[in-house]
């Protein structure tokens, strides 16, 4: 429909000598360290603030979609750090999406089910990151309380060239639907591929095609023009890449 359904909160380090540092040069020393677990609370208490911001200025209620490391997860209080940020900035538990990849539910299975199965009990929308490109168990799937398949950027680079990508993109939006999730494609540059999504019934895409990573009040702007902006609008924002539906 075009309607803006969502954004991922993007993290960059702003180096005063080196410049903009991705986090895939430092996360894994931060995951190594342990302070992954002091910068991830930073991110999610940042990105619930500037979703308070703009319920505040009465912009459409949208999800928060944030990346929670395995690190993160294994701490006994994750749980109730991230419900005591919702709650100190007054936000819908529905509008938080974290997001975990496979490989960080098969590092601990019963301890991460039972913390997201709390999350779960407060109404939180939890997503599966990347799927397919970890270590996948389709047995595992109906025991996790989650919401949403993220599709991995790789299997759909070449979609519409490789039929073996396609048949990948296709089970997976065939996976979810069975289970009654919702499903998100991951980089989508291209109409073509836009139109390939929509062809399968793929519900809600996110990539360049839409917009390249926006500062916060870019955003806001974009979420202005929204058609409406009565709570319950079915949108999901955050500070980085936005997703349509």
């Amino acid at each position: 429909t075009g309607e803006i359904v969502g954004v991922e909160t993007l993290f960059r380090w702003n180096h005063p000598e080196h410049g903009t540092i991705s986090p895939a040069e430092f996360i894994p020393f931060a995951e190594e360290s342990g302070l992954i677990v002091e910068i991830g609370l930073w991110v999610l208490k940042s990105a619930c603030a500037e979703l308070s911001r703009w319920r505040l200025a009465g912009l459409p209620e949208i999800r928060m979609a944030v990346n929670i490391s395995a690190r993160q997860l294994m701490e006994d209080d994750i749980v109730k750090n991230i419900l005591d940020v919702v709650k100190d900035y007054d936000i819908p538990w529905h509008c938080l999406e974290p997001e975990i990849t496979e490989n960080a539910i098969m590092d601990d299975m019963d301890s991460v089910i039972r913390k997201l199965k709390e999350l779960s009990r407060h109404k939180i929308n939890i997503a599966i990151d990347d799927f397919g490109t970890g270590y996948s168990s389709l047995s595992y799937l109906h025991k996790l309380p989650i919401q949403t398949l993220k599709i991995d950027r790789t299997f759909l680079k070449e979609s519409r060239a490789n039929k073996e990508d396609n048949t990948i993109v296709n089970t997976i939006v065939a996976i979810a639907k069975g289970l009654n999730l919702n499903v998100i494609a991951e980089g989508v540059e291209t109409q073509t591929q836009l139109d390939y999504l929509r062809e399968i019934e793929c519900n809600e895409a996110q990539g360049y095609l839409f917009g390249k990573p926006l500062p916060p009040d870019v955003i806001s702007q974009l979420l202005l023009q929204e058609p409406s902006s009565t709570p319950g609008t079915r949108s999901n924002t955050n500070q980085g890449t936005h997703r349509h539906h």
